[in-house]
């Protein structure tokens, strides 16, 4: 932070200071002459003034010297920026949870749209990564679902919890079945109820996805059981992938399966042919040796 020096007489007090009272203003002057000032002002710029931040007692203590001196009309400050204002304001709300998950939303959007990265936000504001994303994310969900969690319908705690992707691709059957379910009025009374909602159909893809897994591993097993490979069927090209995705590769994978299943039909008609022609043409014919003496005849 840059330090300046300013005219005392254009540095103003803030009218909305609550602190009223400053005690020992006599000593601290005295402290000034002897060691100087161990800490600059802050102040904030407005037009041609600059508006009193952090440090009034020993604004007054200054003013109490200038009087006499005037090497203490001008004064070291620090000229806080509005960012820096908004940043110092910001961390103080957020550690006494003055603000909703949408206030705290749109707060870290204009820092990061202003050039901040997550992780200034998490160094600065001592918020971790994590949760500032997650805050950010819930600016994409709908009216409906943001105004179910400002009145504290929806709890305000699986905010943290959910996993957005998972919440937002099943936002209209989470409001949907809270609405059926549970009902608007006396959701406030039903926390858990909605949690389990939320949780049960957050969850059911993934449910889904662990299913289709445990099949494909017995697939897998029954083809590699044969002789023949299916080109391409790999269990890993499945993990983590969409539902929509994975049917794609399903639909593909099919498609190799019945092309086996004609060749097989077409090799059990050429087996038949050939079992025929084993009975036509591979049988022994006994000859004794009376037919060969006759033959030898």
């Amino acid at each position: 932070m840059e330090i300046t020096k300013i005219d005392l007489s254009k540095i103003k007090v803030d009218k909305n200071q609550p602190r009223k009272k400053f005690e020992d203003i006599g000593n601290l002057a005295s402290s000034i002459i002897k060691e100087g000032l161990l800490e600059p002002l802050k102040v904030r710029k407005e037009k041609e003034e600059y508006i009193l931040i952090d440090g009034e007692r020993r604004f007054k203590a200054l003013n109490m010297l200038a009087k006499e001196d005037k090497d203490y009309q001008k004064v070291e400050c620090i000229v806080v920026s509005p960012k820096e204002i908004f940043i110092t304001q910001l961390s103080t709300d957020l550690h006494k949870n003055r603000l909703d998950p949408f206030e705290e939303a749109n707060a870290f959007k204009k820092l990061l749209d202003e050039g901040w990265s997550v992780e200034d936000l998490k160094m600065r504001l001592g918020i971790p990564m994590n949760i500032i994303t997650r805050r950010i994310k819930l600016l994409g969900l709908d009216g409906r679902t943001k105004d179910l969690i400002k009145r504290k319908i929806i709890p305000q705690s699986i905010v943290v919890e959910i996993d957005f992707k998972q919440f937002k691709a099943n936002e209209p059957a989470i409001i949907r079945r809270i609405g059926t379910e549970v009902g608007f009025a006396n959701a406030n009374r039903s926390r858990e109820k909605i949690r389990r909602i939320i949780k049960e159909e957050t969850e059911k893809e993934e449910a889904v996805l662990n299913h289709l897994r445990i099949d494909l591993e017995n697939f897998s097993r029954v083809i590699n059981s044969y002789d023949f490979k299916l080109d391409d069927f790999k269990l890993d090209d499945f993990i983590g992938e969409p539902i929509k995705d994975v049917q794609k590769v399903l639909n593909n994978t099919l498609w190799k399966v019945e092309q086996l299943i004609g060749i097989k039909e077409r090799l059990l008609k050429i087996k038949n042919q050939l079992e025929d022609m084993k009975i036509k043409y591979g049988q022994k014919v006994e000859v004794s040796k009376e037919i060969l003496n006759v033959e030898r005849k």
